[in-house]
C-alpha cells in the first residue's frame, strides 16, 4: 500500500525531479532515500500560516531521518502536519494543499512557491486531488479567455502598414 508515495511521485514533474538530482522519475526506494539524504531543517515553510518553533523543526528532521524505508509497503501514516510534505515544500520551493476529510491543511514555502500540489486523503487512502488541480486550470483558462475577449472588444483600426492597432478611448471619457 504505497498510495502516499505514489501520489507524491505522480504529482511531480521532471523539473521537480531535476531539483532532487534525478533526470527521470525515480523508483520508490530511490525517491525516499533521496529525501532522507537531502533531509534538512525545514525553516522556510509555514503550516496553516504558522511558523515552527525550533523544537518542532528538530522533531520533523528526526522523523525523516529515522523513517524506516523497509516498511514502506505497509503504508505511510500521514500526519496532520506531515514531515515529508514539509520537506518537499522546503526542497522544491512549493506549496501543498492537503484535504483530509473535510479539513484543508496548507503547507506554504514562505520565501518562494513555484507551484501548489493538491492532495486529498481519508483514514485509509491518499491521492492527488485531480478535481482541485482541474479547477485551478479551468480558472486560468477562463482568465485568459476573458483577456482575449476584452482585447477583441477594443475598437480596431488599420494603420498605414495594414496591421491592426487598438485604441482605448477611456482616457478621454469624463
Amino acid at each position: 500500500m504505497t498510495c502516499y508515495w505514489d501520489s507524491i511521485r505522480d504529482s511531480l514533474t521532471l523539473d521537480d525531479y531535476n531539483i532532487l538530482g534525478f533526470n527521470h522519475k525515480p523508483s520508490l526506494q530511490q525517491f525516499i532515500n533521496t529525501l532522507k539524504t537531502k533531509n534538512t531543517l525545514v525553516q522556510n515553510v509555514l503550516w496553516q500560516g504558522n511558523e515552527f518553533r525550533n523544537q518542532e523543526i528538530a522533531e520533523h528532521f528526526e522523523a525523516i531521518k529515522s523513517y524506516n524505508i523497509n516498511e514502506v509497503q505497509s503504508g505511510h501514516l500521514t500526519s496532520v502536519c506531515d514531515s515529508f510534505l514539509l520537506l518537499l515544500c522546503e526542497l522544491l520551493k512549493i506549496s501543498i494543499e492537503h484535504k483530509y476529510l473535510n479539513n484543508v491543511i496548507y503547507y506554504k514555502n514562505k520565501k518562494h512557491s513555484r507551484k501548489t500540489l493538491y492532495f486529498k486523503s481519508n483514514n485509509g487512502h491518499f491521492e492527488v486531488y485531480h478535481y482541485k488541480k482541474q479547477e485551478k486550470q479551468r480558472q486560468e483558462v477562463e482568465r485568459v479567455q476573458q483577456r482575449v475577449q476584452q482585447s477583441q472588444n477594443q475598437p480596431r483600426y488599420m494603420n498605414i502598414n495594414n496591421s491592426i492597432i487598438g485604441l482605448n478611448f477611456s482616457l478621454f471619457n469624463r
